[in-house]
């Protein structure tokens, strides 16, 4: 009769070991459910080099930028803008239109108004470069000059020529 209380208190002992444990993580997952989705980060800007004051002011609206008091009206919509020293770098939206860029979305534009260059889009890893299917999508750093792609590629770019000096696949 002992070895019969004994595997029944075993038992009963199991049985409420398993429903604390049981209501330790229910009360968990209510605590994860009820909390308001967090909060997208917002964007940190990225920090602008000391531009001197004999530069003009640089500002986009939709695809028109301004260079001072010149406006350009520009191939497709403009996500990002970054002025520097001697160009002004411009990410344009590939999810805008992405048929419409020849060889890629990221342009260096001089203080004149004139496009002076085109950045390549990498390749490797069996990813051809074809602006109709990938894209620069965002500048991450500016000194040194960096974007990623949405093929997985992050690039490191020369600002005065658009060549990739690196390219790392991280996807």
């Amino acid at each position: 009769m002992n070895d019969y209380l004994l595997i029944g208190t075993g038992l009963i002992v199991s049985l409420i070991i398993i429903v604390s444990i049981a209501r330790l993580v229910e009360k968990a997952f209510d605590r994860i459910r009820s909390k308001a989705p967090l909060p997208i980060d917002e964007e940190i800007p990225l920090s602008v080099p000391d531009l001197p004051a004999s530069l003009p002011s640089v500002t986009y609206d939709e695809n028109i930028l301004s260079i001072g008091s010149m406006k350009l009206e520009l191939e497709s919509v403009i996500k990002q803008v970054l002025p520097m020293h001697e160009i002004i770098i411009v990410l344009f939206d590939s999810l805008a239109d992405n048929s419409l860029f020849e060889v890629s979305n990221l342009a260096g534009i001089d203080y004149s108004g004139n496009e002076a260059w085109r950045a390549k889009l990498p390749s490797g890893y069996g990813i051809k470069p074809d602006p109709s299917r990938s894209s620069y999508m965002k500048i991450t750093s500016v000194d040194p000059l960096k974007s990623y792609t949405s093929s997985g590629f992050d690039c490191q770019i020369d600002p005065s020529s658009g060549l990739i000096i690196e390219s790392v696949f991280a996807k």
